[in-house]
Parts: C-alpha cells; structure tokens; sequence
C-alpha cells in the first residue's frame, strides 16, 4: 500500500529540475556548493548509522532522505571534502564533518543539499517546499500579527501562497541560526519582511547568540513547482 501511494508522483506530470534553468540555480556564493535532484532517483546507498533514522518511513520519506544524503555528499566533494555519513543532533539536525557547514531540504519532488567551507561560513540554511498555498486556518501558527497584516492587504488569490514563501524563509533562518544557537524556536519569535527575490528575519527574542532586534538575511525564489529559500552567516 505505500508504494501504492507513492506511485501516483512518478505517474503525474512532474517537473523537471534542468542544471542550466534552474532559478535557484545561483541563489548562494560561489563558495557554497548546492546539489539537488529529484526523490524519485534516489539510488546512492546510504552511509553507515544513516539507515536508522528511516527505518519506520514510509517509501516517500525514505526516498527524500535518500536523495538529501546523496546531495550532501555531492555537495562537500563539491568543495573538497570527503563524502562521509552525515548523523543527526539531539534536534535532528544534521551533523556536518569538521571543515563544512551545510543544510539539507527536501519535497516530493526536489531534494537538495548545500555545503560551505566552515573556514569561510558559520552555518548556511537551505528550505525547499511545493508551491502550494497555507491555508487561512493556519495562518495564526506561522505568522506574526504584523506579517498577518501584510498578507491580508494583497489579493486574496496571493495570500496563501505569500503564507507558503513566509513558511520557507522562517524554516530556512530557523536552521540557519541553529548552527549557532543550538537553540529551538518557534515561528513566532522570527518577523519577515520580503521583496521578490530577498527577504529579512529579525528576532524577536534573546537567542544566544543573537540579540532581539538581530536582522539575518537571505534570499528565495520560487517557479510554478517549488520555493527555494536561502541563508548564510559568513565569519568575521
């Protein structure tokens, strides 16, 4: 039955991800390697000690960790480093070798990885989701009162995707500043202010750190299939 349920994704028309035509394709550095592909692909094994924390999935989350692993070591060879079994934290987070930082993303049908040297970055944050709109019901969850306000002054048929793009920059901060912080934080405690291709999140509390008031920064892009949101905290 889960790959009954699974089966329908490769029967639909699914987008494909071209290299040279990707509009996320330059969203980073040039320093900071970023791979992806699509979950449906998923072929490179897994390395030891990451089978365990899919060992319960079903096909469509083993898939996605599948191909999230396989782009984050396509990613650190991309900048020198050995392709090695990336663990999770007592958060879930990924654990990156001594000289990286990186992030790791994944939808139904795109999985990606970046990888940056540690040298250079102090973490990096990578969110990818479907292009799909939040409905108003969940809004309150994910918004602060002011981004509310901002949503509710656009047409109504922009709003739920708008909520979407919010939703992918906070979930790109969020594992941005966790390199750093170690800390966990709800949607409430980061506000957005957002153009079309750069956005701004500001803390809205201490996390140590970072002061209430400290402004990261990032960029995001989006197609008909999928946002792609993206963050990096350089050195010095």
């Amino acid at each position: 039955q889960v790959v009954r349920a699974f089966r329908p994704a490769r029967e639909m028309n699914r987008p494909t991800h071209d290299p040279a035509n990707a509009p996320w394709r330059a969203l980073y550095p040039d320093d900071v390697a970023f791979v992806w592909g699509d979950p449906m692909d998923a072929s490179a094994p897994l390395f030891p000690g990451e089978a365990a924390y899919i060992a319960r999935a079903v096909e469509k989350r083993r898939r996605e960790f599948m191909k999230g692993r396989e782009c984050a070591r396509r990613a650190l060879e991309a900048i020198d480093e050995a392709p090695v079994a990336i663990l999770q934290g007592a958060q879930r987070e990924p654990i990156w070798p001594a000289g990286a930082v990186g992030s790791i993303s994944h939808t139904l049908t795109l999985c990606g990885a970046v990888a940056g040297p540690r040298a250079t970055y102090q973490a990096l944050g990578l969110d990818i989701e479907q292009a799909l709109p939040i409905e108003p019901g969940i809004w309150p969850r994910i918004l602060t009162d002011g981004e509310r306000r901002r949503l509710e002054a656009l047409p109504a048929d922009r709003r739920g995707l708008e909520a979407r793009v919010i939703f992918s920059i906070k979930e790109c901060f969020y594992k941005c500043q966790h390199e750093r912080s170690k800390t966990f934080m709800g949607f409430q405690e980061a506000s957005v202010e957002l153009d079309d291709t750069t956005f701004a999140c500001t803390f809205e509390n201490d996390v140590p750190p970072f002061a209430r008031g400290t402004v990261l920064s990032g960029r995001w892009v989006r197609n008909e299939h999928v946002i792609v949101s993206a963050m990096w905290l350089k050195n010095g």
